[in-house]
């Protein structure tokens, strides 16, 4: 229980998924390249593993554009609508084309997909010559 306490974040823990994603963008993005970050849930999201989940699939994200698309605006929405969360990322790059065989072999990838299908989430949109990540999570309270 304490080594998995240990990998959360203290931001994330201390002042809540919003405030831990800020930090984190804070420190991974060079000042040349805008981000934007909509945030609005119905009520504080509480559930740990979510939140733990939703931080490092947008650390994942962010390091993989940072690394090979070269992005100058990042934008990323987290809303609640009726019980549903949606997350979705984009960016001004020319993407990749998602292969889901580069998927097995690609750790950042797989590590994304898996932790989507750990929380039960439905794929909206994955890239495909584009940099767009979109899914949505049902039931997530």
């Amino acid at each position: 229980r304490r080594i998995s306490h240990d990998m959360m974040p203290a931001t994330l823990s201390s002042f809540g998924l919003e405030d831990a994603i800020e930090d984190l963008v804070s420190d991974l993005l060079p000042s040349t390249i805008h981000f934007e970050f909509n945030y609005s849930t119905d009520e504080e999201i509480e559930n740990e593993k979510l939140k733990n989940h939703l931080y490092r699939i947008t650390q994942e994200i962010v390091t993989n554009a940072l690394k090979h698309s070269k992005p100058s605006m990042m934008t990323l929405e987290i809303k609640e609508t009726k019980g549903v969360l949606s997350y979705k990322y984009t960016d001004d790059s020319d993407g990749f084309q998602f292969d889901s065989n580069v998927a097995e072999d690609g750790i950042g990838l797989k590590g994304i997909l898996t932790r989507i299908q750990l929380l039960n989430g439905s794929i909206v949109e994955l890239p495909t010559g584009t940099s767009v990540y979109h899914f949505t999570i049902q039931n997530h309270r």
